[in-house]
């Protein structure tokens, strides 16, 4: 988005861990010279340390570019919430190890071991060394230390050529000073602890990344600029990259080539705490050029005003932006319930109109929900290329900003908090459009770190937010959030799911004629898709639970593509496990309605079976959605807590929840009416903050 403005080829400041970036301060270098002779060492332990956004990653990362791969092989293992009985295997799998020799054993913990310790025996004999790297170690499980022990130990041979490096935060150190672990403990060769950068590694830093993409002085930073995004970020490498990030936005939308003090100051003092900012003194510092005009209070309450037209239209639309499937799903809802309160007459407001980001087929298998609601007319594509969010943002972001431009919205509607949804979000404010945000409050486990933000942010930068349920209201209220802005509504995904089933007019097939049903599996999220490792443990995991039920697997999003890529399509008994593409919404919620229970990676998914009271199984490696009451069971990656829960918690009869207050099917009716009784506002001045 900013490139073109400021004449660098690349966006600088992206927080994924890519060694091309790295900033060899005296401190790193050291850090880096260290792993590189520790590496050296013939097994052991290392553990390296940091807080979170510190550059641990980064580091290591750093460090395994300027390996001799053909005398080491790195297995990197990051989904450390896994259970302690499923560690070995993932090991096993990050590796390479053919595993599925183990699945025959009656010990399958065991099976997998000794296939491990086969593979570092041969990795020995090679005259080689495997390094084992295990991301967020700080998570590991209570058991996971000593089957690490017994992997470097236990059977293994006299030189098993095994390195395992601890990466994480500093509560590794303590989990590795208690009493039961004194044993991997006395195998540590070093211990390595980053710490952020001082002032004037800061500025160097900053320097070298906008070096890194061709920068030759624009935009410019003036006196105190560099010393203030350090007092914000306590040098802090992944705050300096969301601050400076969000600062190249906020000046190529000015059309500003200078960044100073003050400047900083107010776009990052607009998010307060939110990414863990926090400036060392709150006075605001004085402008130190002439073309910013009279100094400005700090903006740490944003100043409000009415607006009482957009575009010279009184009847200017909302904006629904939908993204993935959910999203259309829940805006199918609000569209109608909008439509409903025009026909009644009652206080109608606005329109909505349907903004599609991709060139998907969500709208088409969500057909029926838009029936009579004029999509045809009603309805702007972005057409912008599915792909990783950091990938596509900047493209999102510029067509978001030139459709807002042409249509002159009332205000842009976000939906659940999604990195889509945060980025639209920023733009409006930008433009100085109301965001309403659908879905907000809802929070995630600290561990998913730029998740969980992306939700806060997206919810602080909006002016109306609507709560399914009233702990999201609460968390709200907490965060400071005024309470006039915030109203609990109940869920749009049920109102669909209400609609659809009042429509139902047959059962769905039969896949499986047996006493206790099926089992609906369906899986969406890229961090379950993108890679093999996850596919083989979820692959596994279901041909477990296919033992005990019947499944039904859903293959949406090019899942079936991913499976044959990886050889995995024949990987479940045919006779146990039903493939099913991607079916019309309608036809989906049948499905979901006769299932025994659901296995999903999806919090649309997770909503839909609560309203159902279909007991439902989380799975992969994202967390599970936070429903009071609701029936919903997290098992990872595990196959053993998978199996016990379909037959404790399914086959066992046992209750299956209840929905939360206020899903009834009513909530796109309240929000209408929240909407017809508001006069939007917007924020001035506009700022932008910082995108992922």
């Amino acid at each position: 988005m900013y490139q073109s403005v400021f004449g660098i080829t690349a966006p600088p400041f992206q927080l994924t861990a890519d060694p091309r970036f790295y900033f060899a301060s005296g401190k790193r270098r050291e850090a880096l010279e260290l792993l590189r002779n520790w590496s050296t060492l013939e097994h052991g332990v290392v553990v390296v340390t940091g807080a979170v956004g510190v550059g641990k990653t980064t580091l290591v990362r750093t460090l395994l570019e300027g390996l001799d791969r053909a005398s080491f092989v790195v297995a990197n293992v990051v989904s450390t919430h896994l259970d302690a009985d499923d560690l070995l295997s993932a090991i096993g799998l990050a590796f390479g190890v053919d595993m599925a020799e183990s699945d025959n054993a009656g010990d399958l913990q065991q099976s997998d071991a000794e296939a491990l310790r086969r593979f570092l025996a041969g990795v020995a004999a090679s005259h080689r060394r495997a390094l084992l790297i295990l991301d967020e170690a700080q998570n590991l499980p209570g058991g996971a230390f000593d089957r690490l022990l017994e992997l470097a130990t236990h059977g293994a041979p006299a030189d098993p050529g095994l390195q395992i490096w601890l990466v994480g935060q500093s509560e590794v150190e303590t989990r590795l000073e208690a009493a039961a672990s004194a044993s991997l403990r006395a195998l540590i060769r070093g211990t390595c602890h980053l710490v952020p950068f001082n002032a004037d590694e800061t500025a160097a830093y900053i320097e070298h990344r906008l070096g890194m993409v061709g920068w030759t002085g624009t935009p410019a930073f003036e006196d105190g600029a560099l010393a203030e995004i350090f007092r914000w970020t306590h040098g802090v490498p992944r705050r300096i990259n969301q601050l400076c990030n969000r600062v190249l936005i906020a000046r190529s939308l000015d059309a500003q080539l200078k960044i100073d003090a003050a400047s900083v100051h107010r776009l990052a003092s607009e998010l307060g705490g939110e990414i863990g900012l926090e400036r060392d003194v709150v006075e605001p510092p004085s402008p130190v050029s002439a073309a910013q005009g009279a100094a400005r209070p700090a903006a740490i309450a944003p100043n409000r005003h009415r607006v009482t037209s957009i575009g010279g239209e009184d009847d200017a639309p909302y904006l629904c932006v939908a993204a993935d499937y959910g999203d259309h799903v829940k805006a199918a809802a609000l569209m109608r319930a909008l439509v409903a309160k025009a026909d009644s007459g009652a206080g109608a407001g606005p329109a909505a109109v349907l903004l599609r980001v991709h060139e998907s087929d969500a709208l088409a298998a969500c057909g029926r929900l838009y029936k009579g609601l004029d999509i045809a007319r009603r309805r702007v594509d972005l057409s912008v290329p599915e792909g990783p969010h950091d990938a596509i943002v900047l493209d999102l972001m510029t067509a978001f900003a030139g459709a807002v431009e042409r249509l002159h919205p009332r205000a842009v509607v976000v939906f659940d908090g999604s990195p889509t949804a945060f980025a639209c979000a920023t733009v409006a404010r930008a433009k100085r459009i109301p965001v309403v945000h659908v879905g907000a409050g809802v929070r995630i486990a600290d561990r998913f770190v730029a998740a969980a933000a992306t939700r806060r942010m997206t919810d602080h930068l909006s002016d109306l937010l609507f709560t399914t349920d009233s702990q999201a209201s609460r968390t709200l209220g907490e965060e400071g959030l005024p309470p006039e802005r915030v109203h609990c509504v109940g869920n749009l995904a049920v109102d669909s799911i209400r609609y659809v089933v009042a429509r139902l007019r047959s059962p769905p097939r039969p896949y499986f004629r047996n006493h206790y049903g099926y089992a609906l599996v369906v899986l969406s999220d890229p961090a379950n898709m993108a890679g093999r490792d996850p596919l083989v443990q979820l692959t596994d995991m279901l041909g477990e639970v296919s033992r005990v039920i019947p499944i039904v697997w859903l293959l949406r999003s090019g899942l079936h593509g991913q499976l044959k890529k990886y050889h995995l399509v024949g990987s479940l008994p045919n006779d146990r496990v039903h493939r099913v593409p991607a079916q019309p919404y309608v036809e989906y919620v049948a499905l979901l309605q006769g299932a025994t229970c659901v296995l999903t990676d999806s919090w649309t998914v997770q909503e839909e079976a609560t309203a159902l009271r279909v007991p439902c199984l989380v799975i992969g490696v994202f967390p599970e959605r936070p429903l009071a009451g609701g029936s919903t069971i997290s098992v990872g990656l595990s196959r053993t807590r998978a199996v016990s829960a379909v037959w404790e918690y399914v086959l066992s009869g046992m209750s299956t929840g209840r929905a939360p207050p206020l899903w009834d099917g009513r909530t796109g009716a309240r929000i209408a009416g929240y909407l017809a009784a508001w006069t939007p506002t917007t924020t001035a001045p506009a700022a932008m903050p910082s995108v992922y």
